[in-house]
């Protein structure tokens, strides 16, 4: 926790047939996010954290790569 490279990761999105999997990763979580109360650990402000977001589409595999047409 007291080094540059100490980050949070935090991935949604990935239940369903139909997910579209999110990972977000929050560099120094301890100075970008504010504690809550309560009986266990819990930040807030996540979506407003500087942080490096990956979102991931659904990709058909049922569709050979070679049956694939590139425009142009």
């Amino acid at each position: 926790m007291t080094t540059n490279d100490f980050f949070l990761v935090v991935v949604s999105g990935i239940e369903g047939a139909d997910a579209n999997p999110k990972v977000r990763i929050i560099v120094d979580p301890l100075r970008h996010l504010q504690p809550a109360e309560s009986g266990a650990i819990t930040l807030t402000g996540i979506h407003g954290a500087t942080s490096l977001i990956y979102d991931f589409t659904q990709v058909d595999v049922s569709t050979p790569e070679d049956a694939i047409v590139e425009p142009g």
